[in-house]
């Protein structure tokens, strides 16, 4: 993927740094995207990326990475998405078994478990 400075994913300038940070993990959600790329795109080193993170968000990149695939596959799944290997793919993930561990880590419920406990509460509420 290309992150460069011109590159249509590159953050406009004018966002601040935490805006740049999140529309960067936005915009690479189907891609791999990982730490080093991430500070590859935003301009910064590794550790200047790891202090910005603790400073906006109060936790390290990697783990700001993961918390925006999971919430982008909470999503998915509330808009009726129901194949978790496909889910997987589609918010980065190479490796269904990462996903369902990091979506368990995140949610205290394997994807499919939260497919059924939304499942149920859209029956009580129909």
């Amino acid at each position: 993927m290309d992150l460069s400075p011109r590159s249509k994913y590159a953050p406009p300038a004018e966002m601040t740094e935490r805006e740049r940070i999140v529309a960067m993990i936005q915009k690479s959600l189907k891609q791999n995207i990982n730490v080093e790329s991430l500070a590859r795109a935003l301009h910064m080193s590794r550790s200047s990326l790891q202090r910005a993170c603790i400073r906006h968000f109060k936790i390290g990149p990697k783990e700001l990475i993961t918390q925006h695939k999971i919430q982008q596959a909470m999503r998915l799944i509330e808009l009726g998405s129901n194949n978790v290997a496909s889910l997987a793919f589609t918010v980065g993930y190479s490796n269904v078994n990462n996903f369902i561990s990091a979506f368990k880590r995140m949610t205290s419920q394997t994807p499919k478990e939260y497919m059924k406990h939304k499942h149920k509460l859209e029956e009580q509420h129909a």
